[in-house]
């Protein structure tokens, strides 16, 4: 359902899953040799990215229960 959303163009699957969030970005990795995923997160503030790196988890939480 995440890759659902690719025609929102705020997204972008070059390198994983970005997706550009206000000011900042997410970007989900999936590990190619676990199954498991990274989370990166940008925002022009500290308390910025961590409300956007919370926005990513719960995202990707929705998908995954």
């Amino acid at each position: 359902e995440l890759l659902g959303r690719l025609d929102d163009p705020g997204v972008d699957t070059f390198d994983g899953y970005r997706k550009t969030v206000g000011d900042g970005w997410y970007m989900v990795l999936p590990d190619a040799r676990h199954p498991s995923f990274t989370i990166y997160a940008e925002g022009p503030t500290k308390l910025a990215a961590e409300k956007i790196m919370e926005e990513a988890r719960r995202e990707l939480a929705s998908q995954i229960d």
